[in-house]
């Protein structure tokens, strides 16, 4: 029988040499597997490169769809253009960015240029404040209570002085200038309201920016809320293990303890008794 394990264990070995991975090449500080050439790490070193917990990693796995290979035996590694990626999510987090929009920026097909251009076009310009707001639509609604008067009062007075000047008619002049007083309130009215026009818009613009704020920030604590979740499932389940490995180790001591005391119990009872 131990022949047998032995041919089996030295035929495994010679398969893991001609695929080029050594299961006895690894480093003090970091465990590394190079399989034709390329670099793997495992999920816990992928973690302390990073400075990322490995459930977070995981949950930036699963929402950002980044595909993670797995070797014979199905467990994650990461190569170097994985680590490189999730460096990149590491740090777009940290600049306040939620995943969704990391989601939208991140293409691995296209170089780290693509991806700077595409943070720039997703920077959103300062908004105007809510008091500069108020006062542009004052000012417009004063416009439209002073023009009038003022229009009216220069008609006045252009009447007057034409009158007094050329000796015409005062009701035929004052008829020529409330035409031209009517045309000028339509010209000025279109003005204002192309003003008015102009300040919703921008109201409308700045109420947009601060609702996509705000649904950015609400994207933010949703994912730190997934992310504390997985680091809760992560421990539960780790807890979990170390229950189980601590049970069986218990269980095993028992049933040595008690094979132990079985030995000595029949021990006992073999011993034949001494004659006087």
């Amino acid at each position: 029988m131990l022949k047998i394990l032995n041919k089996a264990y030295n035929e495994f070995i010679m398969e893991m040499f001609q695929k080029g991975a050594s299961p006895f090449r690894c480093s003090n500080s970091i465990f590394k597997e190079e399989y034709m050439g390329e670099k793997r790490y495992i999920i816990s070193d992928a973690s302390k490169m990073l400075n990322v917990e490995s459930h977070v990693l995981r949950y930036w796995e699963e929402e950002l769809e980044i595909k993670i290979p797995r070797n014979e035996m199905g467990h994650r590694y990461y190569t170097e253009g994985n680590i490189e990626s999730l460096r990149k999510v590491r740090d777009l987090k940290k600049q306040g960015y939620s995943l969704k929009a990391i989601k939208n920026m991140i293409n691995p097909k296209k170089g780290a240029r693509e991806n700077k251009e595409s943070n720039e076009r997703l920077t959103v310009r300062q908004p105007i404040s809510l008091m500069e707001v108020r006062e542009k639509k004052a000012g417009v609604e004063n416009c439209y209570q002073e023009v009038p008067e003022a229009m009216s009062g220069s008609v006045q007075s252009v009447v007057q002085n034409m009158t007094q000047s050329n000796g015409q008619n005062a009701e035929s002049t004052g008829l020529k200038l409330e035409q031209f007083q009517n045309l000028m309130n339509k010209v000025v009215s279109k003005a204002l309201k192309e003003s008015t026009t102009n300040l919703g818009k921008e109201l409308s613009d700045n109420v947009s920016e601060n609702v996509l704020k705000g649904m950015n920030y609400m994207m933010r604590v949703q994912d730190e809320k997934e992310e504390e979740r997985y680091r809760k499932l992560d421990e539960l389940m780790r807890n979990k293990q170390k229950l189980s490995r601590r049970e069986k180790r218990k269980k095993a001591k028992a049933e040595k303890l008690l094979l132990k005391n079985k030995k000595k119990g029949m021990a006992h009872f073999g011993k034949k008794p001494q004659t006087t």
